[in-house]
């Protein structure tokens, strides 16, 4: 194979992955906004973006005081959502400056249901996997979560938070 062959089929591969990568792109953004549109609709979010790296899928929907990450993780193979506490409506930094690391900023809504609507939790474990129909069921699980039991968030009550702080510290004891 020549140079020019090598250079021709790198190209094409480039090509074909970004074209894959682009299709991936869309289709989280249309399955997130069937069921998480109601966080624009309802709430005053806006849909931030859609971002692919090799590990998630991911769109982030923001107020001005909250982020909603919806994830499609293939490192965890499951999907997922985390809520964000927003400074000054912006990301925290990362690493958080030393006297901001008392607070939590972000969790996983998996530890909000712990807290809040433990049988639900437990009944979130049932999506182990990313096929087509797991998806569409996590999706709609996490939805129907969020506003039932995150409405308040949503809204910018970050309440919660210490509770989800204080669970998140009595497991690091328990360990």
């Amino acid at each position: 194979m020549t140079n020019e062959d090598k250079k021709a089929t790198r190209a094409r591969k480039k090509a074909e992955f970004l074209a894959g990568k682009e299709k991936l792109i869309d289709s989280w953004r249309t399955q997130s906004e069937q069921y998480f549109g109601y966080l624009v609709r309802d709430f005053g979010f806006h849909l931030v973006s859609v971002t692919y790296e090799w590990y998630v899928t991911r769109t982030i929907y923001r107020s001005a005081s909250v982020a909603v990450y919806v994830d499609r993780s293939v490192e965890f193979e499951r999907v997922e959502i985390s809520i964000l506490r927003l400074i000054d409506g912006a990301i925290p930094p990362t690493p958080l400056p030393e006297p901001m690391r008392a607070f939590i900023f972000e969790t996983i809504f998996d530890n909000i249901l712990i807290v809040r609507a433990p049988m639900e939790a437990a009944a979130s474990q049932a999506f182990k996997e990313l096929s087509d129909e797991q998806i569409a069921q996590a999706l709609a699980f996490w939805a129907r979560a969020l506003r039932t039991h995150g409405a308040d968030i949503l809204q910018g009550d970050f309440a919660i938070f210490a509770d989800v702080q204080e669970m998140i510290e009595q497991r690091r004891h328990q360990s």
